[in-house]
C-alpha cells in the first residue's frame, strides 16, 4: 500500500468515524436542528468523496465514466459537503459562544450566590450574637432592678399604710403612696420587658388548668374597676354562655385579659364605656373580646401596634404609658394557647380586640346544650 492509499484511508476513517458520532448523538438534539442535520449531510458527502477515492486508488471503477465520476466526486461529494458542514458549523458557532457566555454568567451568579450565603450565615450568627447578648442583659438588669425595687415597694407600702405609726405632717403619706405607684409602674414595665423576651425566646410555658370564664370576667372586672371609675370610664362584662369553661393557663389568659381591658381604659374618652364579651362560636371554639368607644386607631397602624414597643397611638411616646408591649404579649401569648387574636378599629369608632381559642380547648358546655339551655 503506497501513502496515498494510507492518507485515503485516514481521511475517510476520520470522516466517518466523525459521521458515526454525529449519528450517535442525535438523541440528544432537539428535533428540528436544522444546524445539526447540516452537519450531518455535509459528512456523509465528504465521507462518501473519501470512499469513491479509495476505491479509484483500487482501480475497480477507472472505465466507469471517469469524467462524470471526477465531477461528482469533486462537486457533489467534497464541494458540497464542505459547504453544507461548514453552514451548519457557521450556525452553530453564536449557539456555542451564547452557552460560553451563560456558562460564565451561571459560574458568576453560583459566586455571588455563595458569597451571599457566607454573608447571610455571618449576619445570622451576629444576629444570635446580640440576642444572646440582649437576653443576658435583661436577665441581668432585671435581677439589678427588681432587688430595689421590691426595697421600695415595700418601704412605700409602710409609709402609706402608717405601719409604724402616724406619720406628719401628712403629705409624707401622699409621697409614700407616689412612691409605691411609682415602683409598681417600674416593676411592671420590668415584668413587660422580662416576659415578652421569653415569648419570643419560646421559653414561655404553659400550666394549664380547667378555667371558668364567667369567673375570668369577674375577676378582671373586680381588678379594674376602681381604675375605670378614676378614668369616668363604664366598665362592663358578659359571658353569652352559662358554665362556659376553658383549658389553659389562668394567670397567662388573666394577663391576655387585663393588658387588653388596660388598654381600652387607657386610651378611652372620659363617659365611654369598656364591655367585656365571652362567647362560643358554632365549632364550639371560644371567643373573649374586649370593646370600646374610643378614639379608635387608623388602619393603616392596625397591625403595627401587634408589634413591640409600639403604641396604639404614638409609636414613641404614648400618653397613657407603658411600653407598648400589651398588645404584642397578648398576641404571643393567645397563639401560645392555639388561638389567634384580631383587632378591628375605625377612627372615630372605638376599637375591639377578640382573642379566638380552638374548640380543643373548650370543655363545656357544649354548643348544643348551651342553646337548649337558653332556650330552656
Amino acid at each position: 500500500m503506497t501513502s496515498e492509499h494510507a492518507y485515503d484511508l485516514l481521511i475517510f476513517g476520520g470522516l466517518g468515524t466523525l459521521f458515526a458520532y454525529m449519528l450517535v448523538q442525535r438523541p440528544r438534539i432537539p428535533r428540528g436542528n436544522r444546524p445539526y442535520h447540516l452537519i450531518v449531510v455535509g459528512l456523509f458527502l465528504l465521507s462518501c468523496g473519501a470512499v469513491v477515492d479509495v476505491l479509484d486508488n483500487l482501480h475497480p471503477l477507472n472505465a466507469v465514466y471517469p469524467e462524470v465520476r471526477e465531477f461528482v466526486k469533486q462537486v457533489g461529494c467534497f464541494l458540497l459537503g464542505i459547504c453544507l458542514t461548514g453552514a451548519g458549523l457557521a450556525l452553530w458557532v453564536p449557539a456555542i459562544v451564547s452557552l460560553g457566555d451563560e456558562m460564565d454568567e451561571r459560574a458568576s451568579a453560583q459566586r455571588a450566590l455563595e458569597d451571599a450565603r457566607e454573608h447571610l450565615m455571618f449576619s445570622l450568627s451576629r444576629a444570635e450574637e446580640a440576642s444572646q447578648a440582649k437576653s443576658n442583659f435583661l436577665a441581668t438588669i432585671s435581677h439589678e432592678l427588681r432587688t430595689p425595687l421590691n426595697a421600695l415597694v415595700g418601704y412605700a407600702e409602710v409609709l402609706e399604710s402608717e405601719m409604724l405609726g402616724r406619720i406628719e405632717p401628712p403629705a409624707y403619706r401622699d409621697y409614700g403612696r407616689n412612691m409605691l405607684k411609682s415602683a409598681r409602674h417600674m416593676m411592671s414595665l420590668v415584668n413587660e420587658l422580662l416576659d415578652m423576651e421569653r415569648l419570643q425566646s419560646g421559653q414561655q410555658t404553659l400550666n394549664e388548668t380547667e378555667i371558668e370564664v364567667d369567673s375570668l370576667i369577674r375577676d378582671a372586672l373586680q381588678m379594674l374597676d376602681r381604675r375605670a371609675e378614676r378614668g369616668g370610664i363604664e366598665l362592663t362584662g358578659n359571658c353569652a354562655v352559662t358554665g362556659l369553661k376553658l383549658r389553659g393557663d389562668h394567670h397567662k389568659l388573666q394577663q391576655m385579659l387585663l393588658n387588653l381591658v388596660e388598654n381600652s381604659i387607657k386610651f378611652g374618652r372620659r363617659d365611654g364605656i369598656v364591655a367585656i364579651e365571652a362567647g362560643q362560636q358554632d365549632d364550639g371554639a371560644i371567643v373573649l373580646s374586649v370593646a370600646d368607644n374610643g378614639p379608635g386607631i387608623p388602619e393603616e397602624r392596625l397591625q403595627k401596634v401587634l408589634e413591640p414597643f409600639i403604641g396604639t397611638h404614638n409609636p414613641m411616646v404614648s400618653d397613657g404609658g407603658g411600653l407598648g408591649l400589651g398588645l404584642a404579649i397578648t398576641k404571643k401569648l393567645v397563639e401560645a394557647h392555639g388561638g389567634r387574636l384580631e383587632l378591628t378599629s375605625k377612627p372615630g369608632n372605638g376599637t375591639v380586640v377578640s382573642l379566638f381559642f380552638p374548640p380543643v380547648r373548650t370543655l363545656g358546655p357544649s354548643r348544643a346544650a348551651a342553646e337548649s339551655g337558653e332556650a330552656a
